[in-house]
């Protein structure tokens, strides 16, 4: 039981003691505890993947226990220990968290650690041509010099390329972050136009409502049918005459009387 071993056991129990940690956050209905959870629980990671690297390729096992010639550091990486961050994909984490656990893992894996133990000097063309090209290949690239440097070129793109694939992810991965970010932004903007409009409508209409009524009831009085109107018109005209008839008859009345 060594280093190594101790590594390997840690970080598969990063994941599982994250997942838990979220849950129970999620139960207290704490959101911010819940993204710290997951940003700590993929820097935790990252770090069990440095001290792998570390001890794995560079200081003990170096290339030789691998199937690849050349850049074993690089491979194992990105296709064994850099695959769980694919994830973020999926996690809808803020992009500033996305791009921290990104540019974090990228010059720990790919740039701090290969450089401080001298990873990338086995892209040097004399090292690809000596020890990366296989056998099959080798009466090919030696027909001239032409041939040489086309070798040479291919063959370090060919080992590279795992580094190139893994900051293509990143990017990738900080891209999509953004443009979710940005799309919950602005749903979440146009959610609370829409709930203040909703809130003003009503409003609204009760104000027009009340309008309404009280104009109504200020001008009910002169909002008569034509029938009513007709019918206190002939009562008026009724009354005007009534009263110069008797009028009249009172006027002969007094004239006979003189008589």
């Amino acid at each position: 039981f060594g280093p190594i071993d101790a590594i390997v056991i840690v970080r598969c129990l990063v994941f599982p003691l994250g997942a838990l940690g979220t849950l129970w956050a999620y139960r207290r209905k704490n959101p911010h505890a819940v993204l710290f959870i997951a940003q700590a629980t993929f820097l935790a990671y990252l770090v069990m993947v440095g001290l792998d690297q570390v001890y794995r390729y560079f200081l003990i096992e170096k290339d030789t226990a691998w199937v690849f010639r050349l850049n074993s550091w690089g491979m194992i990486t990105t296709y064994w220990d850099m695959p769980p961050f694919l994830t973020l994909f999926f996690f809808n984490l803020p992009v500033g968290q996305t791009i921290e656990i990104a540019v974090t893992s990228m010059l720990t894996a790919y740039i701090v650690i290969p450089l401080i133990y001298d990873g990338y000097a086995e892209f040097n063309p004399s090292r690809v041509l000596g020890e990366g090209v296989p056998p099959g290949m080798v009466d090919t690239c030696n027909q001239s010099q032409e041939y040489l440097d086309a070798c040479a070129a291919y063959f370090t793109g060919v080992y590279a390329h795992s580094i190139a694939l893994a900051f293509g992810c990143a990017t990738a991965i900080v891209v999509v972050s953004w443009i979710v970010d940005s799309s919950n932004r602005r749903a979440f903007v146009n959610r609370k136009v829409l709930s203040s409009r909703s809130i003003s409508r009503p409003r609204a209409a009760l104000s027009l409502t009340s309008f309404s009524l009280l104009h109504f009831l200020i001008l009910l009085p002169d909002h008569r049918s034509a029938d009513e109107t007709e019918g206190v018109r002939v009562a008026e005209t009724e009354g005007r005459t009534g009263d110069s008839h008797q009028q009249h008859l009172s006027s002969n009345g007094r004239e006979g009387s003189h008589r």
